[in-house]
Order: structure tokens, then sequence, then C-alpha cells
């Protein structure tokens, strides 16, 4: 099981988003040679600040996170499902970062909050599976 929340950074190097799912598709294809019944758990990213990011960043933060929809259900599989965990929906950049992109621990919280119940949803289903073959 592999927990993935990556793409900030290209919003702020302001890649457009072909380009960023382009380059999940080579890291899945990577995860899954390494392991084809891998799980993935993704997350949307959470917000930046408009403040101190600019409009254009955060703008593409969010084109992100809608392609993300897409994305997943293009590339899920049975044996190698991808969940996608909404970090983006209620997290506060005034409260939950310390520079107005990194979590802080209120924002490690929240965080943890929203993974915690998706990977042990897997984590049972895995083993419900893992015993149903034996």
């Amino acid at each position: 099981m592999i927990i993935m929340h990556v793409g900030t950074n290209d919003a702020t190097a302001k890649l457009n988003t072909s380009s960023v799912l382009s380059a999940y598709d080579v890291v899945l294809s990577q995860m899954r040679a390494s392991n084809p019944r891998m799980v993935l758990i993704l997350s949307k990213l959470i917000p930046v600040d408009p403040k101190l990011f600019g409009q254009e960043t955060t703008d593409l933060v969010v084109a992100y996170n809608n392609a993300m929809d897409g994305w997943v259900r293009k590339n899920t599989k049975s044996q190698s499902p991808i969940v996608l965990v909404d970090m983006f929906t209620g997290f506060d950049t005034a409260t939950m970062t310390r520079e107005g992109e990194h979590p802080n621990e209120k924002g490690d919280v929240f965080m943890a909050e929203r993974f915690y119940p998706v990977v042990m949803n897997q984590l049972i289903v895995r083993t419900i599976e893992k015993l149903s073959r034996a």
C-alpha cells in the first residue's frame, strides 16, 4: 500500500495538468511493475494560500484535484485499486499550514484523520481477499 500526496510543487512551477497526470502515469507504472497488486491511496492536494502563491497556483491545485477523479477511474484495477482521498475540502491554509503550503500539526492531524479510515478499509479488504485465496 502506497500513500501519495504529490503535485503541489508542480503547481508552484506552473506545470499544466496533463504534464502532472503524465508524471502520475509514470509513477503508477513503476509501482505496479514492482508489485502488480499494490494499492494506491492518492490524496487530492491540500490548498495553498493564494495571497502567498497567487491565484494561478491556487487554480492549478484545483485543476489537478479535479483531474484526479478521471485519472483514478481510468487507472484503477480490481487487483490494484486506486482510492482517492479528498484533502482539499475543509483544509484551512490559515490555521493548518506553517507558511501557507506545508501542513502544521493541526494540518497533519486533519490529513491523518482523512487517510486513516481509507487505509484501514483497504487493509481489511486485502486481508479478506488474501484469506479467501488461501
